[in-house]
């Protein structure tokens, strides 16, 4: 027992020693002891029995702290100064429907430009020109432009060109076109103007296209009568120079090739032998039982 009440007691005295450090730390008794004498002085000073001198001015270290303090009380610190929510309130709408989203960035229109001028129109006008279509790899082919009162100095141009050019009449001009101008798809700007340039008209264009290809395969000859097939029908019997398909002509037959001619637009179209065996060459074509009995003779017989 005596041991315990040994060690409360001394908890105690460290207990009251640590409050005082605290008091004396923070210049409690400092205040205490300068306000006391403060006022001694003054009940001297009212008595008149105080002599100069005789008053304490307080220490400066509690005048500081007490003018620190003040300076605090007087002018609060600004991380503690109030938010100004009313005009924060007065900015803000009310509804929330026109708040402005903050990732939409306002981009300034762009600057006015100078309006372009329209274009002028060309001094000279061509309507049409014929042919509107030819075929790559024809001959030569005359073309025919109109317009509109075309001065007797202007000529015709084709992709840049000039071409000989005869007057027709005050609205038609006329000229050829040379075949090595049309040797591939595409297309022929036709266009009048005069040597000068001060004088042109508006572009027309010519279609170039591919020219129709025969759909038939050459698969033999006997003599002079070649053999064709289309699909899966039977061959057909075609002598030289006889027209097959209304505009293949057969121009020559030999055991490698057959050489067929459109008369439409004069144009010559080679078709490889496709299907010939060792034994039919043109010596012994003509002895071939399995080529007659599978091909000449059903044929001669259905055109009979």
């Amino acid at each position: 027992m005596r041991a315990e009440a040994r060690k409360l007691v001394l908890l105690i005295v460290l207990a009251v020693i640590f409050v005082g450090v605290l008091l004396y730390r923070f210049g409690v008794f400092d205040e205490r002891a300068s306000g006391s004498s403060v006022a001694g002085a003054r009940s001297s000073l009212a008595r008149g029995t105080v002599s100069p001198g005789s008053v304490m001015a307080p220490k400066p270290k509690v005048a500081a702290r007490a003018a620190t303090r003040g300076r605090k009380s007087e002018f609060p610190s600004r991380a503690y100064r109030p938010l100004p929510l009313q005009a924060l309130e007065s900015r803000s709408p009310v509804d929330g429907t026109s708040a402005r989203n903050i990732f939409v960035y306002y981009v300034p229109p762009p600057e006015p430009s100078e309006p372009e001028a329209p274009p002028v129109p060309p001094p000279l006008t061509i309507s049409a020109v014929q042919p509107r279509t030819v075929y790559a790899g024809t001959g030569d082919v005359t073309i025919t432009v109109s317009g509109e009162e075309l001065p007797e100095e202007v000529q015709i141009f084709v992709n840049g060109r000039a071409l000989p050019t005869t007057r027709v009449n005050p609205s038609q001009l006329s000229a050829v076109v040379d075949r090595s101008m049309m040797g591939t798809p595409g297309q022929l700007r036709v266009e009048v103007k005069d040597p000068t340039g001060e004088l042109y008209s508006n572009v027309l264009t010519i279609a170039v296209e591919a020219p129709p290809k025969p759909t038939y395969k050459y698969i033999g000859h006997i003599e002079d009568t070649a053999y064709l097939v289309k699909g899966k029908e039977r061959p057909i019997e075609a002598a030289l120079g006889k027209i097959v398909g209304e505009r293949w002509q057969v121009a020559r037959i030999n055991d490698e090739k057959l050489v067929l001619k459109d008369i439409k637009i004069g144009i010559e179209h080679i078709l490889p032998i496709q299907d010939r065996a060792p034994s039919v060459a043109s010596s012994r074509f003509s002895g071939s039982r399995r080529f007659q009995r599978r091909f000449i003779r059903p044929t001669r017989r259905r055109n009979q």
